[in-house]
């Protein structure tokens, strides 16, 4: 699948410039950036929330895309949840955690379980996330962590700043 290049103005303002891309069957991609550098404007044209500027349309063939803005959920979810939001897949969830290396307890709690294959709670903390290890707890050890269940924006953070790691 290709994604068109196509650019982004708003109020007259050019706020994306996105020079297209090649994506290949099977992978999983994830879309990193600082704030500001266009990641939310690429979800949403990709989605056909809103319009590009010259095509109306970027992707070259149908295909099955979920999007989930940053304000839009007055309830809190777990990641896993979140992710599964545009269409309900476990599948999806359970891939884009593993691709990042990740083995995540089921759980019904506030807070996620998981085991890493390398040191999270200092780099997150660099990040300004604070997650608990679990290398003390009885049965655990090195690599266990545990973080707090949040709002779908505090969540995709945690998940960029994961990916930045992993």
């Amino acid at each position: 699948m290709n994604i068109l290049p196509f650019t982004k103005t708003y109020g007259g303002r050019t706020v994306l410039r996105f020079p297209g891309a090649a994506l290949e069957p099977g992978r999983v991609y994830a879309v990193i950036g600082a704030n500001g550098s266009g990641k939310s404007t690429l979800a949403r044209v990709a989605a056909g929330a809103v319009p590009a500027d010259q095509n109306s349309r970027i992707l070259d063939r149908p295909v099955k895309l979920g999007y989930m803005p940053q304000r839009s959920h007055p309830f809190r979810m777990s990641t896993r949840a979140n992710i599964l939001l545009p269409g309900g897949e476990p599948e999806r969830a359970d891939m884009l955690m593993e691709a990042l290396g990740l083995t995540v307890c089921p759980s019904q709690a506030n807070y996620l379980l998981l085991k890493s294959p390398v040191e999270l709670a200092g780099p997150l903390l660099e990040q300004g996330i604070l997650i608990r290890s679990c290398a003390n707890y009885h049965g655990l050890g090195p690599g266990w962590y545990r973080a707090a269940v949040r709002g779908p924006e505090e969540n995709e953070e945690l998940l960029m700043a994961l990916a930045s790691i992993l």
